[in-house]
């Protein structure tokens, strides 16, 4: 074993295997550096890039990934360490992983062994069983069941298939109950190998749905995809469709000849809560041919769905930004659906973006890449602007009904009831009436922002990072939404001491609250992230908007993603301002997508109308949203971007520094910025605190450093090889390439 020089590696340098060799093994979890290994003559022939080893390291054995084979070992070779052995197959990357891996950890400046570790199925779990019990919910078999077994069947529902063990764990059950709602119908029970992985999701309208008719943009997008499928130098697809034009549908027709000609597909979702939805509607089209990756399964479920992908069993993968890493080996087509959302970049190590990375994957392969969205991210925009992507439009929905109108609603001037104007009144009361429904959006949960003091105007704050506690009427709570603190809040003031405390600012709760008080005969159903937190809440909430057992659904941002629900005919938006006024230059673009998508949520099935109520009638976001402007306030914020060299006309990358000691951090970060300020061609900008200087404990400092591409990456590469780079042990250093919050 021998650590290699601090010099970069060149990453893409083909390896060339011999026996009798070295070979160069990462190890996940230590330091970012390969070490070298010789080689046993019994392995010379059985190992290659992505292979899983075992190795000595330090008193133990551990598992690494074989980076290159037949290198030159600058460390005799009487004081190599030797590999062991090869580790279970199941653990090595195959090369198609194994590449990305090495291009993410280049490009996102990562240790190699972060992106590895992220390819690994999880632990194993239950070796040696000969089958597995399997339980998933049978589509209508909830009516007849007692509330506590309803309960049950709607986890399931919304859950998917789970191991019988797992879902006795996590529904709080029994087997006895599972066999019991077996044999009445509503659930069913199968055993399965292991490998084989859980049964496919359920088809979402039934295996007998009727296919719908294209429109004629869809048939000529789907044309134009088709022909794109049979090049491996195709560029990206951007499928710019209005809400509600059939993406999935286009999506669907273009995988079906995929799998037909024995190839597979990966289809991304941004959000855990849309991936039953979306595999369920490709498991109507490929029954028993479609497995879900993300992390939210456990880890029981997720290792039988890995199994699955690996032996070839399933040719279609649903999933969220980690599904990227699944043994997709005939990889054709790769879907990332609503492209422009910011959950496809992961802000944990390793960071990288999953829009971006599914690009890099795609080409590698040879497979041709889809990016659907109703509003493009401006960076995607671009480039196809640039003809780097090819831009694709459906403009008209498919159902044929046109885009709801949208008007604006000046509350500086609306007669007003609390929270809501007499025109969201009337038009909630119209719909009740009608028994239609409506969806209220409000992109803050909790019931009150925070606490505060009439006396003193202080508000109760979280003694670990420096926000205000949000009060939670549910359990009487004040909660940090930033790191898990809570408190039952006194009746005094901990500042002054006088009992002068009221609550400010407005949340979920307290519009539901609201909701209930002027409509109370209707029924009201909140999703946001309380709500949606237990396993198969978000699908059983969505059922009962789908089986009309709801009148208005209220929502923070969860509720504006890809859902179609045919019966809801309004969308009122209160504080339709509030995102643009976050300190970041992409709030207009993140204000301008959350509306036009939560709008896009009505009217599809019938006549709707959008409702937004704004202190900010005036401003141009707002304007574009009801004009439904997408390409005019594109134009204008492309053009102010570039005024700036911002994104997509330069390049980010965020350098954060945090310490319990505020003087630690900051003298840190500013020894960091002089190294930077002598690089040509870099822009810096800070150090400056965090937008939340302090969370659990430790103050946190931004450097924004922007430039070109090339010599900001090649800087990077530099200062990561400077002793600059290497932090006081007290402090965190963090790099975000590509960051999507800069505040």
């Amino acid at each position: 074993m021998h650590r290699r020089p601090p010099s970069t590696p060149d990453l893409f340098a083909p390896p060339t295997p011999a026996a009798g060799c070295v070979a160069r093994v990462v190890i996940p979890a230590t330091v970012d550096q390969p070490f070298d290994y010789a080689v046993p003559d019994s392995l010379a022939t059985a190992l290659a890039p992505g292979c899983a080893v075992e190795v000595p390291f330090r008193r133990r054995t551990v598992v690494g990934y074989v980076a290159e084979v037949g290198v030159k070992s600058t460390v005799p070779p009487g004081r190599l360490r030797a590999i062991t052995a090869l580790a279970a197959a199941e653990r090595s990357v195959i090369p198609a992983v194994f590449a990305l891996c090495r291009w993410a950890a280049a490009y996102y400046h990562a240790p190699l062994g972060d992106f590895l570790k992220a390819a690994q199925p999880p632990a194993a779990a239950g070796e040696g069983e000969a089958t597995r019990a399997w339980v998933e919910a049978v589509a209508g078999g909830g009516e007849l069941l007692t509330p506590r077994r309803r309960a049950v069947w709607e986890a399931l529902a919304g859950a998917g298939p789970l191991p019988v063990a797992e879902a006795v764990e996590r529904l709080s059950t029994t087997r006895t109950t599972l066999r019991a709602m077996a044999a009445a119908g509503a659930l069913r029970l199968t055993h399965r190998p292991p490998e084989e992985g859980p049964p496919a999701p359920a088809p979402a309208g039934g295996a007998t749905a009727v296919r719908p008719t294209l429109t004629a943009e869809q048939e000529q997008c789907l044309t134009d995809l088709r022909a794109a499928l049979g090049d491996p130098l195709a560029r990206p697809v951007l499928l710019h469709g209005v809400t509600g034009s059939g993406k999935t549908e286009v999506y669907l027709r273009l995988a079906e000849g995929v799998v037909a000609a024995g190839g597979q597909v990966l289809v991304l979702v941004p959000e855990i809560g849309l991936t039953p939805q979306v595999a369920a509607a490709f498991a109507e089209r490929f029954a028993g041919q479609v497995v879900i990756q993300h992390s939210g399964l456990a880890a029981g479920a997720r290792r039988a769905q890995w199994r699955a992908i690996a032996v070839g069993a399933r040719p279609v993968v649903v999933g969220t930004r980690s599904a990227l890493f699944a043994p997709l080996a005939r990889l054709r087509l790769l879907v990332v659906d609503e492209e422009h959302d910011p959950s496809y970049k992961q802000e944990e190590q390793p960071r990288y973006h999953g829009r971006d990375l599914a690009i890099v994957r795609a080409h590698q392969a040879g497979a041709l890449v889809v990016l659907g969205s109703a509003t493009p991210a401006l960076e995607t925009l671009h480039h196809a602007h640039a003809g780097q992507y090819r831009r694709l439009v459906l403009r008209e929905r498919a159902t044929g009904q046109p885009l709801p109108p949208v008007t604006l609603v000046d509350m500086r001037r609306a007669l007003v009831q609390g929270l809501f104007s007499e025109r969201l009144l009337t038009a909630i009361r119209q719909r009740l009436a009608r028994g239609e429904q409506s969806l209220i959006f409000l992109n803050r949960r909790g019931y009150a922002r925070a606490v505060q003091c009439t006396a003193c105007g202080a508000a109760i704050g979280c003694p670990h990072c420096s926000t205000t506690l949000t009060y939670h009427r549910v359990d009487g709570m004040g909660r940090c939404h930033l790191c898990g603190y809570h408190v039952t809040p006194s009746l005094a003031c901990p500042g002054c001491g006088k009992v002068a405390l009221q609550l400010a600012g407005v949340g979920t709760q307290k519009v539901e609250e609201r909701l209930h008080h002027l409509f109370p005969a209707a029924r009201v159903v909140r999703m946001d992230r309380d709500t949606t937190a237990r396993a198969g809440a978000h699908g059983r909430l969505l059922a009962r908007m789908h089986a009309g057992e709801a009148d208005i659904l209220l929502g923070t941002q969860i509720v504006t993603k890809g859902h179609h629900l045919g019966r809801v005919t309004l969308v009122g938006v209160l504080l339709a301002d509030l995102a643009l006024q976050l300190p970041d230059f992409r709030a207009a673009e993140r204000c301008f997508q959350l509306l036009v998508q939560v709008a896009g949520r009505c009217g599809r099935e019938g006549p709707g109308e959008v409702i937004l109520q704004t202190f900010q009638p005036e401003s141009p976001v707002l304007a574009a949203v009801a004009a439904y402007d997408y390409d005019g306030f594109a134009a204008r914020e492309l053009t102010s971007r570039k005024s700036f060299g911002l994104p997509p006309f330069g390049h980010l990358v965020l350098l954060v520094a945090e310490a319990v000691e505020e003087g630690a951090v900051r003298g840190y970060l500013e020894q960091v910025a002089g190294w930077w300020r002598d690089q040509h061609g870099v822009r810096t900008l800070g150090p400056t605190p965090a937008m939340v200087a302090r969370v659990a404990d430790r103050y946190r400092y931004h450097l924004l450093l922007s430039g070109p591409r090339s010599p900001l990456h090649a800087a990077l590469r530099r200062f990561l090889d400077h002793p600059t780079a290497h932090p006081p042990r007290t402090v965190r250093l963090k790099i975000d390439v590509d960051p999507q919050a800069v505040a």
